[in-house]
């Protein structure tokens, strides 16, 4: 989900986040002001203030991925609580410095994915099938005439 996405300085920054407790993914895309998309070199940092000041964490950098021409920063926070967050990204770079601040709600993660109650419902659905021909299978049975 988009959090942010407008001027920092010299760069517009678009934040996406998926803001999970203990999997809070954040990507950062860089351009310049000026529409040129490259920016060379950038050094992104992200700090975060949560619910009590014990959740603080501060200049954390943001990774880079090797992909030649791709403005992209990615991390995961460290972020062990729910509830509203401010996060400040701060990049810069030979053409300047710029700092974007914004809110988001941190959830916490669903007991059970959705991935897992299909398996035990495909589980429960197979074990009944084969529980329900072994019962018809059963000696002494009657069958209906």
């Amino acid at each position: 989900m988009e959090i942010f996405n407008g001027p920092a300085g010299p760069y517009h920054l678009s934040v996406f986040a998926v803001p999970q407790v203990k999997s809070f993914h954040v990507t950062v895309y860089v351009t310049r002001q000026d529409g040129v998309i490259e920016v060379d070199f950038a050094q992104v940092r992200v700090s975060g203030k949560g619910p009590s000041a014990r959740d603080n964490f501060s200049s954390l950098d943001l990774e880079r991925p090797s992909v030649p021409g791709t403005n992209l920063y990615l991390s995961n926070l460290p972020i062990k609580r729910a509830g509203q967050w401010a996060l400040t990204v701060a990049v810069d770079s030979s053409i300047g410095h710029g700092v974007a601040e914004m809110t988001v709600e941190a959830l916490e993660p669903p007991l059970l994915s959705s991935n897992i109650v299909i398996l035990i419902l495909l589980f429960a659905a197979f074990v009944a099938f084969f529980e329900f021909r072994r019962w018809r299978r059963r000696p002494g049975r009657q069958e209906a005439q």
